[in-house]
């Protein structure tokens, strides 16, 4: 690390970045529900729910530039305090029309501080512990959207409790950023220089990073949306299904810090594509253990390593890139992981469509596939344009 990026940085990064989770886990039910019990079109509720994604895709395409022209700071603080703000429109507005700019704005401060946060906490920790501690990011981040949909059940869709919570953190995280400013290696002088790559260029410098956001944020996106239908269609019965997504990310939330450890004690690449041999592997064994206590455990395998697809991507790119290339890096991550959310559901239910259940396998399987296989693809050295 730098010597004023210490451990009241790290905290205040890993917070304000994990905030996103709570805020999406809680926000994105809470809405869809509020605009059911309101009466609205199923198509105006997807509507309402794409927005955010659609705000987190433009601002990473746009992050790169701000953080050239503003202080990393001051960029952060201003994001969290929209963030706070469009929680609180989005729990306390009804009207469709007035929910919309809430839900953009959400999106687009979201994706400020998830891709400054995590190229801070990569670009800053030493290589050592760099899995550990990126581990450590995850499982806070996925924490905190299991604590959504909780907050939901116990509070209500009406309470502004959730959202005034989510708040305040916002400005306590602000608060530890004015406290102890961040100087991190991403805005150091020399390298706050203007650089442009071509995105075919980025891409092809680590296809297997590219990759492996694309298969987690694919897997995340049709596990919420077509697992219930899966299991539906296997005969379990609806509170099964939706308690074993529930496993599934706890699986991602317990283990990426023991695998991020273990990463690091032996060889990130090697873990990595041997994360992605277990995930296809406990997909392959998910229709043999239906019916039997060995689905429990298979679930919690799948999310556990196929969330660490993610998290070891995230780990190789802060190793492999720094400073302003890191969050061009980053940023592109989020362009990627916004395709992977938008393609997961569509392609997994025409498969569903097709092969029955067994297409929620299949494509999954495929994705994994291409991921394991993506270790022997050779990465183009960067040059600036």
């Amino acid at each position: 690390m730098t010597a004023s990026f210490n451990k009241l940085s790290m905290i205040s990064i890993i917070l304000s970045a994990s905030l996103v989770g709570l805020a999406m886990g809680y926000t994105l039910p809470m809405v869809s529900l509020k605009l059911a019990g309101l009466n609205y079109a199923s198509t105006i509720t997807g509507i309402l729910s794409a927005l955010p994604a659609v705000g987190m895709l433009l601002s990473s395409m746009i992050i790169p530039k701000l953080t050239r022209l503003f202080n990393l700071n001051k960029l952060l603080n201003l994001s969290l305090l929209l963030l706070a703000i469009s929680t609180l429109l989005s729990a306390y507005l009804n009207q469709v029309y007035y929910l919309a700019l809430p839900r953009f704005l959400m999106g687009i401060a979201c994706g400020i501080i998830v891709v400054i946060g995590e190229s801070l906490i990569s670009d800053n920790a030493n290589d050592k512990y760099k899995g550990t501690l990126m581990g450590m990011y995850t499982t806070v981040f996925t924490g905190c959207q299991l604590l959504g949909p909780l907050l939901i059940s116990l509070l209500g869709i009406i309470s502004l409790i959730p959202a005034t919570i989510l708040s305040i953190f916002s400005l306590v995280c602000i608060a530890l950023i004015l406290i102890n400013p961040l100087t991190p290696r991403t805005q150091q002088p020399e390298q706050n220089e203007k650089i442009r790559y071509s995105v075919l260029l980025l891409m092809m410098s680590a296809p297997c990073l590219m990759i492996g956001v694309f298969c987690f944020s694919f897997f995340d996106a049709a596990t919420l949306s077509m697992f219930p239908l899966y299991g539906l269609s296997l005969g379990l019965p609806e509170q099964i299904t939706i308690t074993l997504i529930t496993v599934i990310f706890l699986g991602d939330a317990i283990f990426q810090i023991p695998i991020g450890w273990l990463a690091d004690k032996t060889n990130h690449q090697r873990v990595h594509a041997i994360c992605g041999i277990v995930f296809i592997l406990s997909l392959l064994a998910l229709p043999f253990t239906v019916n039997s206590i060995f689905l429990w455990i298979d679930v919690i395998i799948m999310g556990a390593f196929g969330g660490s697809i993610y998290t070891l991507s995230l780990v190789r790119a802060g190793i492999k890139y720094s400073g302003q290339t890191l969050i061009i890096i980053n940023s592109l991550f989020g362009i990627i992981w916004g395709l992977g959310s938008l393609m997961g559901p569509l392609i997994t239910g025409v498969a569903m469509d097709i092969f029955n259940e067994t297409g929620f396998i299949i494509i999954l399987i495929t994705v994994g596939i291409i991921f394991v296989f993506s270790h022997i693809l050779p990465d183009k050295t960067l040059s600036k344009q």
